[in-house]
Formats: structure tokens, sequence, C-alpha cells
């Protein structure tokens, strides 16, 4: 039998100064991409076909460039490239990705049997 980790409580709350400057960094990059969101959106519709679609698919290439920006070591050069490129990546991924399937049941469930005692 494996015991389960050591859960240990030494974080139990992130820290408010961290939550803090994680938001504020947020705000800064999106505010640093909005010149550039009406064309990426335009992109995106074109990707998509539909102005809702678009506007989800621009939301999660944001969320995405967010967090690749967090962890990239180099400074990104051209950013509306970089945008189409997420973009692209993240449709492609919603294209390939398997439709969920609509399963009707095929037979009625049985009855119960009764218990005859």
């Amino acid at each position: 039998m494996t015991s389960d980790p050591d859960l240990s409580p030494a974080l139990d709350v992130l820290p408010q100064p961290l939550l803090e400057a994680a938001q504020a960094a947020r705000r800064e990059f999106l505010v640093a991409l909005e010149p550039l969101r009406g064309e990426l959106f335009r992109y995106c519709r074109r990707l998509t076909g539909s102005v809702w679609d678009a506007e989800d698919l621009a939301q999660e290439t944001l969320a995405r460039a967010l967090t690749r920006g967090a962890v990239s070591h180099q400074p990104v050069e051209r950013p509306m490239a970089w945008l189409v490129r997420i973009a692209t990546n993240a449709f492609l991924d919603q294209v390939r990705r398997p439709a969920a399937l609509l399963v009707e049941p095929s037979e009625r469930a049985a009855p119960a049997l009764a218990l005859s005692g």
C-alpha cells in the first residue's frame, strides 16, 4: 500500500503581495499588447469564421502569450508575428481535438428484479 505524499501545510495561503504583483504584471502585459488586439482579432476571425469563436481564440491566445512570455528567456522582437503563431497553434489544437460524441441510450434500463421473500 502506498502512502500519500507529505502534503505539508507550509503554504496554506498565497501571500497578497504575490497575487498583487501577478495581477499588475498581467495588466501591464495586456496594456502593452492592446494596440495589437484589433489585428489579432481580425486574424482569429479569418481562422474561425465566427465572431464569437474569434473572441474566444483571441482570449486564449493572450492567455497563452502571457504564460509563454513569463517563462521566455529572450525578448519578443516581433509581437504580432508571435501572437499569430500562438493563435494558429491554439486554433490547430482546437481543430485536432476530437469532438465530443453525443451518445443516446440504446436501450431502456432493465427493470429492477423484485426480491421474493
